[in-house]
């Protein structure tokens, strides 16, 4: 799919770039306060960024999680197979993608881009997401006032999706601004709103249920 392509080509350009660190089968640690110019890029290893340290360019794994401690500043946040996890009160300058680790958000996060994920669950709490969000095959929870300022797209897979199980996306004390918009016809989308959670633009193709 796009975003494992162009995960994957980040990668090997990584790979000859002095200025990122780059490893293999070892994981990568930004200390508290640290300020690392450039990007991190593990291959079967993890990368943590401690509390309030800056890393100018994007973490990437393959295969490891990532996770970043609260009052961080970081540029792009990517994971093939592995889970994203980010502090309070940090900033990611870009976005984030995963294929299929999951994604989790802590109060006051705020991404100044977009999220994207294939087959990654989203749970975002008291984040803000400058841009949209996009899924093939995973759930959503927006809680604790969390907002979304563009739409959240069901992006059709261009086959057969076997999913069982509806796709949830909750808003719950939350707010989207643009659209929900299900391009995949082969699977039902529910949007359960609760707690006065809005979905301001329209929704297409899945069904709505109020709590």
């Amino acid at each position: 799919m796009k975003i494992m392509i162009n995960i994957v080509l980040v990668f090997l350009m990584l790979a000859f770039s002095v200025s990122a660190k780059t490893t293999v089968n070892k994981s990568i640690r930004i200390d508290e306060g640290e300020r690392h110019a450039g990007g991190c890029t593990s291959v079967n290893g993890s990368i943590v960024v401690e509390q309030g340290a800056e890393v100018t360019g994007g973490c990437k794994t393959v295969n490891g999680s990532i996770k970043i401690a609260r009052d961080c500043t970081v540029a792009r946040l990517q994971s093939v197979n592995g889970s994203i996890r980010v502090g309070e009160k940090t900033e990611i300058r870009s976005g984030i993608d995963t294929v299929n680790g999951s994604i989790h958000c802590e109060e006051g996060v705020h991404i100044n881009g977009s999220i994207e994920t294939v087959n990654g669950s989203m749970n975002l709490q008291g984040t803000e997401v400058e841009d949209g969000i996009t899924t093939y095959n995973g759930d959503v929870a927006l809680t604790r006032k969390s907002i979304v300022h563009d739409d959240i797209i069901i992006k059709d897979s261009k086959g057969h999706n076997n999913r069982k199980e509806p796709l949830r996306i909750t808003i719950d004390d939350s707010i989207v601004d643009g659209d929900i918009i299900n391009r995949e016809e082969d699977i039902v989308v529910i949007v359960y709103l609760k707690n006065d959670g809005q979905v301001r633009g329209d929704i297409y193709d899945a069904r709505v249920e109020e709590e």
